[in-house]
């Protein structure tokens, strides 16, 4: 066994990976130490047919040089002691002061236990004033097992056995797998506009979705990369879209609405400079979806799909604070009445009714804060609103919390010429706005009816 210890400076382990996918070509045999003191472990005794050990070293520092890495390299028998040399710099055993011991212990950093008792050992044996790991090695192991404990005892046998230091187990390290597809355009093929983009799209989109269907997955965050043509007056040949879904996407007819609306926003403000010769799809953040086959006598899950479709494709246009889930709590007044939820409460249903309804019907609309609303005549006046009063049904008597003081309000549905308001009057007995009227809300849903925006919802 022959291992080489790569000790960067760097802590970035998105770099390292970056680092470790490149040494692939070298060797598969790679493990990596994560934790405060990220290093990286290469096997290369496989590789001796095909590389020299000065040559795989010599291509190790080639590839930190190309990635703008500063490490410390070593080459041992084992992991504990390549560890040790990258991190002190010695090349021998014998001169490895204690600091080091930690490593022969737990050379992945893969207990956070055993660290802690390894600072422990380290200042007992201090205090019997060992110098390094060679008048460790000497001590006799009814000693250290009766004094120090079962941590020192395993490193004491480890240090005096090269069969149980290569017996270590390293677990592999598997690169991040990114679901990607990718498509070129031919010559003839010019996509400069949002339609022949979404139709070259297509492909690599669907691609995509179906692969993260077959593995029971939803989508939450997607990139769109349009690779452009290269010339002297374009800084950046290639354009990336970055989507992230608040509500988690497992098919095609929920994504491309949303890349649709995207690219028609952000293409009108940066038109494309060259054209566009490649097309890739590429999914960064997956979450856990139903696994199962579709279920033809139940559209339930199509329609939850589109729901999640309509929902992320609102929540592009508008924003991701205008678009929320509404739970219904025990208050009676309407406006405390509901809370925010961001996720779907559980068990909710697409198709679900409406069985019951204790308290009277409410309106679609319901306003942020109560206006006033003046009577002249048949006429109910809101700013500079005005409606015909037709029918007047109610009261509706909604009664508040006594210990917030609220008094009680009475609700009118009121018919008038275009839609149908909700209005109440409240406030305290033989008071003179007991008597005043304020609109709260409408039913039905006439566009040139609606209010404000700052104060409806």
């Amino acid at each position: 066994m022959r291992v080489i210890c790569v000790l960067p400076e760097s802590r970035d382990l998105k770099k390292i990976g970056a680092f470790i996918e490149s040494a692939y070509r070298l060797t598969p045999d790679i493990c990596l130490r994560q934790g405060d003191l990220p290093a990286v472990f290469l096997e290369i005794a496989k590789c001796k047919l095909l590389y020299s050990e000065k040559t795989v070293m010599a291509r190790v520092r080639f590839l930190l040089k190309r990635f703008n890495m500063k490490a410390k390299i070593s080459l041992a028998n084992d992991l504990p002691t390549a560890l040790s040399f990258a991190f002190t710099g010695e090349v021998s055993i014998k001169k490895l002061p204690l600091s080091v011991l930690s490593f022969y212990s737990d050379p992945l950093a893969l207990d956070s236990d055993t660290e802690k008792s390894m600072i422990r050992i380290e200042k007992e044996l201090t205090r019997l004033d060992l110098k390094n790991l060679e008048e460790f090695s000497k001590l006799p192991l009814r000693a250290i097992t009766n004094r120090l404990g079962a941590i020192a005892e395993k490193c004491w046998r480890r240090l005096n056995s090269v069969a149980l230091l290569q017996s270590i187990p390293r677990p592999k390290w598997t690169p991040p797998e990114f679901i990607e597809e990718q498509v070129l355009l031919h010559e003839n093929e010019t996509c400069t506009a949002v339609e022949p983009l979404l139709f070259s799209c297509r492909t690599p989109l669907d691609r995509v979705m179906a692969r993260v269907q077959g593995r029971a997955l939803k989508v939450t965050r997607l990139q769109l990369i349009l690779r452009c043509e290269r010339r002297s007056s374009v800084l950046n040949s290639d354009r990336v879209f970055d989507f992230k879904f608040m509500y988690p996407q497992g098919g095609l007819i929920g994504v491309l609405p949303v890349i649709r609306e995207r690219l028609s926003r952000e293409l009108q403000v940066t038109p494309i400079e060259s054209p566009v010769i490649g097309l890739s799809a590429r999914v960064i953040e997956t979450v856990a979806g139903r696994h199962g086959q579709k279920n033809f006598f139940n559209s339930t899950e199509e329609a939850r799909e589109e729901l999640m479709g309509l929902l992320e494709r609102l929540t592009e246009k508008l924003g991701p604070t205008q678009v929320f889930y509404a739970q219904t709590i025990e208050r009676y007044f309407p406006e405390k009445s509901w809370q925010k939820l961001q996720n779907p409460p559980e068990g909710l249903a697409v198709n679900s009714m409406v069985a019951f309804l204790p308290y009277g019907e409410r309106p679609l609309r319901l306003l942020g804060e109560p206006l006033p609303l003046h009577r002249v005549g048949r006429n109910l006046m809101s700013g500079n609103r005005r409606w015909c009063i037709r029918k007047v049904h109610g009261p509706e008597r909604v009664h508040g919390e006594w210990w917030n003081d609220d008094h009680p309000r009475d609700y009118y549905r009121i018919q008038t010429d275009s839609i149908d308001l909700w209005a109440f009057r409240g406030g305290p007995a033989n008071h003179s706005s007991n008597r005043e009227l304020f609109l709260h809300g409408f039913f039905g849903d006439e566009t040139r009816d609606q209010m404000n925006d700052e104060t409806s919802r």
